[in-house]
């Protein structure tokens, strides 16, 4: 899984994202919610677990320069409805300890160690035009094939 992503209050902190994962496990464990939020029972009995096989995050903008190596914490890396644990949406979360290094015009962060999480909520997206793209597609293979059988 890789991407960007920025601050949404200042959008001149970006970073880029990379974690590499093995897959793990679906269900068999208690999905973990740092707020002791309550998980449905099918929800965990249908969530992905995965272990870590390398994480970074690299800064852009005004954080350039700035990079961290992530290792997993004492929780696995979530994926599901319920995935992020306060709500009912599909997302995935991790906890991890995170390693930084680098200089950027805040500070020098040459090898500092801090714990962090990441939450993801995915948004769905209806696919409520595919039903009319589909019957319009037919209708029009019907339609093809009566004007060349009349032909």
């Amino acid at each position: 899984m890789s991407g960007s992503t920025k601050n949404n209050g200042d959008e001149d902190l970006l970073m880029d994202f990379a974690f590499e994962m093995s897959y793990k496990q679906t269900g068999g464990q208690t999905p973990y919610c740092q707020n002791n939020c309550p998980i449905s029972a099918l929800a965990a009995a249908n969530m992905h677990y995965f272990d870590y096989v390398s994480a970074t995050l690299t800064g852009g903008g005004a954080i350039a320069g700035f990079s961290a190596t992530l290792t997993e914490k004492d929780k696995d890396f979530q994926f599901g409805h319920e995935g992020i644990g306060y709500d009912d949406d599909f997302g995935a979360s991790t906890w991890f300890m995170m390693t930084l290094t680098g200089e950027t015009e805040f500070g020098d962060y040459t090898l500092r160690s801090t714990n962090g999480d990441l939450n993801v909520e995915a948004a769905l997206v209806p696919l409520p035009a595919a039903a009319w793209f589909l019957i319009a597609g037919v209708g029009a293979l019907g339609v093809a094939s009566r004007r060349k059988k009349a032909a």
